[in-house]
């Protein structure tokens, strides 16, 4: 009778713990978009947009991943294309929107190359199927491997992504150089880890992404092996800034919204990944990147100094700028140029260039 209560005793104990992981995965889970539990994605007027954008081709398509994964991708298609981008969501981000689709054709339009947009598997009609981000990730290398296929040797993939999407670029970009595909990143607004994000979040308690006491830094701190053990139990705790710094160096960039000092305390900027938790934030990745700046290549856009020198932006509107579109955030050393119009000077400028500079070395080697 003694064993059969002590067994009892272990069976709530599994049975209560069973029930508190379920719940863990599926929130975390469920927060890769957490408004398509609310609401249908809404309708697209694709005739209006083909018709402003007339020399493009706009084409949507369902593709089955190796892990029999279903994803719905929108490709926009230049007449004249010098590779493709391809656009990793950030959270609760669906292409199934016209704001998305014409953001697509802006890009396509003013860069010469293809986009390729795309909804992970199961989000954007009312299910939760990635139940860890490597699903996420495994998602973008599968498009990402189809493309290469495509290319030509003088076209580029360019893998781009801000928030959510900026980590998922990051990650993805990390396993195409693993394996060979060398891939150009442009992460933005994106974090260091998937902990650091939630924990920032306490430490500035979503004022602004800049705001901090002794107090909350203290608490922060106390909260991040929690936080830290809730994702990895939920297979969501993401290193971001260890893939970042693995890419190689002229392969990548990223920009943080982070105002002038004189101007942050009228400012809230990013107070969803505050400055603490982005990659920025991580003191290894700003040192290099502050390095990597070389006085006399930082005024050329065909040089990654360029975009380097100028990964700071900022919004002239003091609201939480994390879900402003990037025509609506502005270099802070350069404050005329938008993050937008930095994106396609590295596309159409330092890219092209970097390619050059690197078949030169192949024929110097070979001679």
């Amino acid at each position: 009778m003694k064993y059969l209560i002590v067994l009892m005793k272990w069976l709530k104990l599994i049975g209560f713990l069973s029930v508190l992981y379920a719940i863990n995965k599926t929130f975390f889970s469920a927060l890769v978009n957490p408004l398509q539990l609310v609401k249908l994605p809404p309708r697209i007027d694709l005739e209006a947009i083909r018709q402003d954008f007339p020399h493009l081709s706009i084409n949507f398509a369902d593709e089955k991943t190796d892990k029999n994964r279903n994803l719905i991708t929108v490709t926009v298609k230049h007449p004249h294309s010098c590779g493709t981008i391809l656009v990793c969501n950030g959270q609760s981000a669906t292409i199934r929107e016209d704001i998305k689709i014409r953001s697509y054709c802006k890009i396509a339009a003013e860069t010469g190359y293809n986009v390729l947009g795309f909804d992970y598997a199961g989000t954007g009609n009312r299910k939760i199927t990635s139940w860890s981000y490597r699903d996420l990730v495994h998602d973008g290398v599968f498009l990402a491997q189809k493309i290469t296929k495509e290319l030509s040797g003088s076209e580029s993939l360019i893998i781009k992504g801000n928030s959510l999407g900026g980590a998922i670029a990051i990650l993805v970009t990390k396993f195409c150089h693993d394996i060979g595909i060398l891939a150009y990143l442009w992460s933005g607004k994106s974090f260091a880890s998937t902990s650091s994000v939630l924990t920032g979040q306490l430490r500035t308690l979503k004022k602004s992404g800049h705001y901090e006491t002794p107090t909350t830094i203290v608490i922060s701190n106390m909260a991040k092996p929690l936080f830290s053990g809730m994702l990895l139990a939920a297979n969501f705790e993401m290193d971001i800034a260890s893939a970042y710094q693995s890419i190689p160096d002229n392969y990548k960039n990223y920009f943080v919204i982070r105002s002038a000092r004189m101007d942050r305390a009228n400012k809230k900027d990013d107070a969803m990944i505050p400055y603490c938790a982005s990659l920025e934030g991580n003191a290894e990745i700003k040192l290099a990147a502050k390095l990597s700046i070389k006085n006399e290549n930082k005024n050329d856009p065909q040089k990654i100094d360029y975009y380097r020198a100028r990964r700071k932006c900022f919004a002239e509107s003091a609201e939480n700028a994390h879900g402003f579109p990037d025509e609506e955030l502005f270099c802070r050393t350069l404050p005329n140029l938008t993050v937008n119009q930095l994106f396609c000077l590295f596309a159409t400028q330092y890219i092209p260039s970097h390619k050059t500079s690197l078949c030169e070395d192949a024929q110097n080697l070979k001679l």
